[in-house]
């Protein structure tokens, strides 16, 4: 199965932003490169954040996603459209959902690795 980090990073390099770009303010360097290599996990927040970052839509990511797990589950939609609505309640239900079926890639609270964005590397 292919983890969401290989799936960032190669979007983020066939856009030919670094590390550094991407990382900026949302993330440390470190914690970026880790997370890009499946290493660590990453919180939904942040994973939106970084991909606005690179200007990749949630859709491009969710269709490149199931591409490469040949998955037939159709979460990421309903994350979106929740979290646009602000719709905590269904938010935290689909995650669950989620980790159950793809492994724990995310967490609902923050890992003080994660929040560590002046990190220089």
């Amino acid at each position: 199965m292919t983890e969401i980090g290989e799936i960032y990073r190669d979007f983020r390099l066939g856009k030919h932003v670094t590390l550094k770009d991407a990382s900026s303010g949302i993330v440390s360097l470190a914690f970026l490169s880790r997370f890009e290599r499946g290493l660590y996990d990453i919180s939904f927040n942040h994973l939106l954040e970084l991909l606005d970052r690179i200007n990749v839509q949630l859709s491009e990511f969710e269709f490149m996603y199931n591409q490469r797990n040949d998955t037939t589950t159709d979460l990421l939609p309903t994350f979106q459209r929740a979290f646009q609505a602000g719709d905590t309640v269904t938010l935290k239900n689909h995650l669950l959902i989620w980790q159950r079926q793809q492994g724990e890639f995310c967490r609902t609270t923050s890992d003080p690795v994660e929040n560590d964005a002046h990190d220089s590397g």
